[in-house]
């Protein structure tokens, strides 16, 4: 393996996926969400009427175009909408499917390439001990909200703002205590409180961090 894995971790509405997107331009990665996987299977199998998610797995170790249409949803914002997070939450809850999605993940660092790797999502830096690198986004509850809340609006959901609190306080509660990979930073993650920062301001942050880390290499 010859790829450069930063691992980028966070609760919703800490700013991680604006953070990857800016850091992909910054420094040509590459940005393998294993949460954006789950919502666009979860979009599949609403599309297909798929209820066994068992079954949708088979379907994409098998259908090619399965996997081109799931493959197709990561970047758009139709997955952001909450039931996806849902279903993905749901998804990662049956054990063959975890499985399954946590290999695929491991597997990514050994594809062909010299990219750096940037894995988004709540709980990576426990997956890849190894990484050089393993961010963790904080900021206050308050503030996490209230920006997940106008992506929400920006979709043009009609949701409730008190709706869109309770709903990611029950799925936070569920991702915490998952005992594969639970929504926690690792021991060797540095935290950013990004509470009081703007994107620009974190992603200069982060990409001092990850120029200085580099230099060690």
């Amino acid at each position: 393996m010859n790829r450069f894995v930063m691992c980028l971790d966070g609760l919703s509405g800490t700013g991680k996926t604006v953070l990857s997107k800016k850091l992909v331009k910054k420094i040509d990665a590459e940005v393998v969400s294993l949460g954006a996987l789950f919502r666009a299977i979860a979009y599949y199998m609403e599309l297909n009427k798929i209820a066994d998610p068992k079954a949708v797995v088979g379907k994409i170790n098998k259908d090619k175009l399965a996997w081109s249409v799931i493959e197709g949803m990561l970047e758009s914002h139709v997955i952001q909408n909450e039931k996806y997070a849902r279903g993905a939450v749901r998804l990662f809850s049956v054990p063959e499917v975890s499985s399954w999605g946590i290999e695929f993940l491991r597997l990514q660092p050994y594809r062909l390439g010299n990219k750096p790797m940037i894995f988004e999502g709540r709980g990576k830096g426990q997956l890849f001990p190894f990484a050089p690198l393993k961010i963790w986004l904080d900021a206050h509850d308050g503030v996490r909200f209230a920006r997940k809340h106008g992506d929400a609006v920006k979709l043009g959901t009609g949701v409730a703002f008190s709706d869109t609190v309770k709903s990611l306080v029950m799925r936070e509660e569920f991702e915490k205590r998952d005992p594969v990979v639970p929504a926690l930073p690792s021991s060797d993650a540095i935290r950013i409180d990004t509470t009081n920062m703007s994107e620009d301001a974190v992603c200069e942050k982060v990409l001092r961090i990850y120029n200085d880390t580099t230099k060690l290499r």
